[in-house]
């Protein structure tokens, strides 16, 4: 009977820094999306004072495919954020709105 437990184990020590090399893209990825949402909530904001709104419906919409993009737990209290400052921005709230954005960039982690 042949012994196939040295040849599992070198195909186990190939496959294990491949698949963390695969986890480290993929959460590269992930926190990129996170950047550039952050980004474009703080143009919005910027956009908001100075009473551009479609410029800052235009970037929220731009966040908000970089949040979906970013799929984590941050992401979606991001999202429930994003949509309570577009929701303030149709009431012409604008302190609202941006409060809400205050909001969603506070629920994205920290960038390292």
């Amino acid at each position: 009977m042949v012994d196939t437990r040295p040849l599992i184990a070198l195909v186990a020590s190939i496959a294990a820094p491949v698949a963390l090399a695969a986890d480290a893209v993929v959460e590269s990825e992930r926190q990129a999306h996170e950047i550039r949402a952050r980004q474009a909530l703080r143009a919005a904001q910027v956009e908001l004072y100075c009473d551009h709104d479609a410029r800052a419906h235009a970037v929220l919409q731009l966040a908000r495919r970089e949040l979906q993009a970013a799929a984590g737990d941050a992401s979606g209290r991001g999202l429930a954020a994003l949509d309570r400052a577009v929701w303030q921005m149709r009431l012409h709230d604008t302190r609202g709105a941006v409060a809400a954005l205050d909001d969603a960039i506070e629920g994205l982690p920290p960038p390292t």
